[in-house]
């Protein structure tokens, strides 16, 4: 947090800054919430050895392979127009959070996106629900063969 916080002004009850630039940054935002938690990701620095007890290392290459995919997720978030349609949705984020579930199967927020396209296609396209859905079970798969 020392590193994060270089630099800007202390908060004392004399120079209440979070006080006074709250509404300005509230109001007048110079950059999206979304910009500012990749900021923030970007600078953190996470060793999942570190976070784990001695007992849970082995935990540490999974740990670490969620952190990727999170942060991947994020940043296709942040870089996603958003659309109506279903199979646009699934032509823009299809593929990309099928790999954010291949480096990380642990990673549900990047599969429940897909299942609900799934669900939303299906009347119209049962073919690439069931293709879909399939991609996700082998996701799946893959965790099982770990």
């Amino acid at each position: 947090m020392q590193r994060f916080a270089a630099g800007a002004p202390l908060n004392t009850d004399d120079r209440p800054w979070v006080a006074y630039r709250a509404p300005r940054i509230t109001y007048a935002p110079d950059s999206a919430p979304r910009e500012r938690l990749l900021a923030l990701l970007n600078q953190l620095e996470l060793h999942p050895a570190a976070l784990l007890q001695p007992e849970s290392a082995p935990l540490a290459p999974r740990l670490a392979a969620y952190a990727r995919a999170r942060h991947t997720y994020l940043a296709l978030g942040a870089r996603t127009t958003p659309s109506p349609d279903p199979a646009v949705m699934l032509a823009r984020v299809g593929a990309p959070l099928l790999d954010v579930l291949r480096q990380s199967p642990d990673f549900q927020p990047a599969a429940e996106p897909l299942r609900r396209l799934a669900q939303a296609l299906a009347p119209r396209d049962p073919a690439a629900a069931q293709a879909l859905l399939g991609a996700l079970d082998d996701t799946r798969l893959d965790r099982v063969a770990r």
